[in-house]
């Protein structure tokens, strides 16, 4: 099936320039030619998609979300992984909707996330395209639980020791993941740590790295203080996530290195706004300390040059899937021009996943992922907010901000 798209302005992430007047031409689930609308004449049995008073810019990727929650963690303790793996598959629509046509998912239990990329591969199911880790690796800490309670737990899977992480990095491997992370430091949610506290050593640290490279994969770092970014970068990561009490050092070594940048600011402000008593105390204490660091540490990254890619940690309190478009304006105010913002969810994720030859740009060859808005984001960035049109793999699944599908099953 032939269409063509009608664009008002286009954004071309490449050439970091936004382009009017133009067509794309689409055959089948691939982007066949972009042109200019003067002249243009539409193919034989062509449908035409007129966006010609629209903002129209490649499908967004958001590199950090969980789908297999939302709010809590507390479900894997009283769902099975069925229900899990629906409210999975529900969850990744609503990301898709939001204009997010592919999403990197930093997390799951049962590798419900690599379930849920399977499905929607093979047309059981609709949602975006998925990058799943499976189960990321954290130490042995104090995390709230009774001590009984050992081995997996969701999000995460303790593992130590060198051999151990070597063994545990295979055994994720094996079940056919996109990435693999790592859990450097202690985190916001986790009740009885601080949250910079390092927990893995860069002999640990290296000995996942090294696995993942050996397979061709990129390599996460849940990592928010200093000490423990700086050894994340040492050891090979390809992205840190959060970096919410990054030093000078370490982002000089971010941008030397160019270890990627996923912010996910949305994540520290949605849980700030919730109401005092809704978490345990510590939780808003630590958030106090990562809050005082992040934007200085993001200004920071931006003036070293460090790369960017967007993610939001969808999932947390304050944060629901489908709404995470805030951090576009979080990341305007915290240093980012709306461009290089805009660049993060396109062009830099697509590179960050290692999908550059499919995804991130409006490029002949490339997948017809396009998304489109009513207003243009560099008069108002708020309007990422509003996706008005989305289309994956040259299907139309909002029009007019309106879905096309339902989201329940």
């Amino acid at each position: 099936m032939k269409k063509a798209i009608k664009c008002g302005k286009l954004l071309d992430t490449l050439n970091k320039k936004v382009l009017t007047d133009q067509v794309i031409l689409i055959e089948d689930d691939r982007i066949t030619a972009v042109e200019s609308l003067r002249g243009f004449e539409a193919p034989e049995g062509c449908e035409i998609i007129d966006l010609s008073d629209k903002f129209v810019m490649p499908g967004l990727i958001d590199s950090h979300v969980h789908l297999a929650y939302d709010k809590s963690t507390a479900f894997f303790m009283r769902d099975a992984a069925g229900t899990v793996m629906v409210d999975t598959l529900m969850r990744a629509k609503k990301n898709m909707l939001a204009g997010f046509t592919m999403v990197r998912d930093c997390g799951c239990v049962h590798y419900v996330g690599v379930s849920a990329r399977d499905a929607i591969k093979k047309g059981l199911a609709w949602g975006p395209r998925i990058a799943a880790c499976g189960w990321p690796m954290m130490a042995t800490a104090d995390i709230g639980f009774a001590p009984h309670i050992t081995g997996q737990l969701s999000p995460n899977h303790i593992v130590d020791g060198v051999e151990n992480i070597r063994q545990f990095t295979r055994e994720v491997v094996r079940n056919h993941v996109d990435f693999v992370k790592m859990m450097v430091t202690a985190g916001v949610m986790s009740p009885g740590d601080e949250p910079g506290g390092q927990r893995y050593t860069e002999q640990e640290v290296r000995a996942a790295a090294e696995i993942a490279d050996l397979h061709g994969l990129p390599f996460s770092c849940h990592a928010h203080g200093a000490r423990g970014i700086k050894t994340a970068v040492r050891a090979g990561a390809t992205s840190i996530e959060h970096c919410t009490m990054a030093d000078e050092e370490g982002i000089h070594m971010m941008a030397e290195r160019g270890t990627y940048l996923v912010p996910t600011i949305v994540a520290t402000v949605g849980i700030a706004e919730q109401p005092k008593g809704s978490l345990p105390a510590n939780i808003f204490k630590k958030l106090d300390i990562c809050m005082a660091h992040h934007k200085g540490a993001v200004q920071l990254a931006v003036k070293e040059g460090v790369k960017f890619a967007f993610g939001t940690d969808a999932a947390t309190p304050g944060n629901t899937h489908g709404t995470q478009t805030r951090e576009f304006g979080l990341m305007v105010d915290y240093g980012l021009s709306t461009m290089d913002a805009l660049l993060s969810a396109t062009v830099n994720g697509a590179d960050l996943n290692r999908v550059s030859k499919d995804l991130g740009s409006i490029t002949p060859g490339k997948y017809a992922d396009v998304v489109a808005y009513s207003e243009d984001p560099f008069d108002d960035i708020s309007t990422m907010n509003r996706v008005n049109f989305v289309m994956k793999g040259g299907e139309v699944y909002k029009r007019d901000g309106e879905a096309l599908y339902p989201i329940t099953l």
